[in-house]
């Protein structure tokens, strides 16, 4: 194949690799400006790889918590892993949000928030606060994790523990 230095400038010139992945294909190539020849010289080229694993829920306990609460949602109760990336790629992201409360992280009390990382997750940062005035006792939400190629879906579930909240009446008999 023959092909001039305008031709690469203009990106009519393309690699395409059809081996496997994680290996290295050479390219051995002569050069000349017309006059004076540079024979067998070699080009390089890394294929990464694809990735294909998908992460994984190690850990999905739900949470318990009393009436207007705040739980903080450890690895121990929900917990994603990928082989090839790191904590802070693996990324959490509302489908559902919950209907009786939110999530909120450190960096950002009081705002509900639709995204964090399993790295947050790790470092103790995220949180579910119940916020609903009903009795429900039950609330979920929805979320897929991303390795930024890669989507699981799965639903965290909270249990509401009832707090007597009632006012207190006072009965006098006469």
């Amino acid at each position: 194949m023959n092909f001039t230095q305008d031709d690469l400038d203009s990106g009519l010139i393309h690699y395409l690799h059809t081996g496997l992945g994680g290996v290295r294909d050479l390219i051995k190539f002569d050069v000349t400006d017309g006059v004076n020849p540079l024979i067998d010289r070699y080009f390089y080229v890394t294929v990464g790889g694809v990735d294909a694993v998908f992460p994984v829920v190690v850990v999905n306990r739900g949470v318990s918590l009393k009436e207007g609460g705040r739980a903080l949602l450890t690895t121990d109760l929900l917990s994603t892993s990928d082989l090839n990336s790191p904590d802070e790629r693996l990324i959490f992201t509302l489908t559902r949000d919950p209907a009786r409360g939110r999530l909120e992280v450190t960096d950002r009390p009081g705002i509900a928030v639709t995204t964090f990382t399993q790295l947050q997750l790790a470092g103790s940062k995220v949180f579910y606060v119940h916020t609903a005035e009903d009795e429900a006792r039950m609330d979920s939400f929805q979320f897929q994790i991303t390795d930024g190629r890669n989507v699981v879906y799965r639903t965290f579930r909270v249990s509401i523990t009832d707090v007597d909240n009632k006012k207190p009446v006072l009965t006098i008999h006469r």
